[in-house]
């Protein structure tokens, strides 16, 4: 069934990038639908550590984190797989929220701001003319710009041939990731901790309401033949950090959530003139970098275009440096001997780990 409403944007995903946009954009008066296809809002597999960078800037779009009495983070922690740790302070530091609370707020700032949305699942989009024809399961919808912000992983990306998604030989892909929510004695409420082991790397962090995220990434390899709790036991619990944490604290839900075949390979821009935002341009490692401001920056960046073939350079100006280290250290913890020894070296060299940690933070925007 074709809509009769012409809109002047549609956005593809209502998480954190889309989201943001379609509220920057409801608020310069434009006719904007979001299509999501879950429930919001939802809890997600998500390190739920954000930078200072955007505090501000969240405030400004509507969302009243003042009023949640957010953990301030202002230390770091690194630890090698067999547990000697390396404590530095966070110069611009960070605060905590869960996806669910973050969701919950962005969504309801979108729609303060005017814009509408529905629960559907976007199949393909195409240009004719001047308008963006785009088919869900239930509707057919027109407008005359597009935004794709459908996170990291879609068949979309499989309908529009990016060339990231069948790709699956690099180092930077097939990494799995795992998330829980704890309540525990053990864990400082000001500290960030990132802790290593074989073919992968846990984060920890305190978010609202007494609650600590763990959230880790992994190598597919390590859960082939195995349950998430074995493969637990055999390569998270050899670091004596990750042990005592799990072994010592209250888990909130009975289940971690899991996300599989995530990939930190380059990806486009825009595909059919339609501009990428958050993980669907980019997908940062987050050892080493903000993704969440990342994606409400991206998104302030398309809201300020107004020649699309500007959209990439910008962005690449903004989060290339970011995306580059990124990269560069997954590598590197997707490797126990070469990770060993880099920690090494940052304990002996302290100022790599602050080089690494001022990096991963943006400024203020």
């Amino acid at each position: 069934m074709l809509s009769s409403q012409v809109f002047d944007y549609i956005v593809i995903g209502g998480g954190i990038a889309g989201s943001t946009f379609s509220n920057l954009m409801g608020r310069k008066g434009y006719k904007v639908l979001v299509i999501e296809k879950d429930e919001y809002p939802k809890h997600k597999v998500c390190g739920e550590y954000v930078s200072m960078e955007s505090y501000n800037f969240m405030q400004d779009i509507g969302v009243p984190l003042d009023s949640f009495d957010l953990p301030r983070i202002n230390q770091f922690q690194l630890t090698k797989p067999k547990g000697r740790a390396i404590n530095l302070p966070l110069e611009l530091g960070g605060f905590g929220i869960s996806r669910y609370l973050m969701d919950s707020e962005l969504k309801k700032a979108s729609l303060n701001a005017g814009c509408q949305w529905v629960k559907d699942t976007v199949l393909s989009y195409c240009k004719e003319k001047n308008l963006y024809e785009v088919k869900t399961k239930k509707n057919i919808y027109l407008s005359k710009e597009l935004i794709g912000a459908w996170g990291k992983r879609s068949l979309l990306d499989n309908n529009l041939e990016r060339p990231f998604y069948s790709n699956k030989q690099s180092r930077l892909t097939n990494w799995v990731g795992i998330k829980y929510h704890v309540k525990s004695h053990v864990l400082k409420k000001d500290l960030i901790s990132l802790h290593t082991f074989k073919n992968g790397y846990c984060g920890m962090s305190k978010i609202e309401n007494d609650a600590f995220c763990i959230c880790y990434l992994m190598r597919g390899e390590n859960l082939r033949n195995r349950t998430i709790h074995q493969s637990e036991e055999l390569f998270l619990f050899k670091n004596p950090f990750i042990k005592e944490v799990f072994t010592q604290s209250e888990f909130i839900y009975d289940q971690p959530l899991a996300i599989s075949q995530i990939s930190f390979q380059n990806k486009s821009k825009s595909e059919m003139q339609a501009l990428m935002l958050g993980d669907a341009a980019g997908l940062i490692a987050p050892l080493c970098g903000n993704g969440m401001s990342m994606a409400m920056h991206s998104a302030l960046l398309a809201s300020q275009i107004k020649n699309k073939a500007h959209y990439p350079i910008q962005w690449k100006k903004e989060f290339n440096q970011r995306i580059k280290l990124g990269r560069f250290v997954q590598y590197i913890f997707g490797r126990t001997g070469v990770m060993s020894i880099f920690i090494q070296l940052a304990h002996l060299f302290p100022f790599i780990a602050k080089w690494m940690i001022r990096k991963s933070h943006g400024k203020p925007f």
